[in-house]
């Protein structure tokens, strides 16, 4: 597990009521609660990597496709 670190923030009080109701009610601290949110949203923001047998495919078939290629990228 990586080093912890404070920082300050602030939140919408209506919010902050219902994250501490959260907490409470699943007996978990709101830290926990937080940091499961970002993770869930990082996660969505990170690029999407190609998978390696589309790249494969691709590496095959550049050569005879490359002017298909660039005209689909425009």
């Amino acid at each position: 597990m990586s080093a912890r670190q404070k920082f300050a923030t602030q939140i919408d009080e209506k919010l902050l009521e219902q994250l501490r109701a959260l907490a409470q009610k699943d007996g978990r601290h709101i830290q926990a609660i937080v940091e499961d949110a970002l993770r869930a949203h990082m996660s969505t923001r990170a690029p999407i990597a190609p998978r390696p047998e589309v790249m494969a495919a691709y590496a095959q078939t550049h050569d005879r496709f490359a002017k298909v290629y660039e005209w689909l990228a425009k």
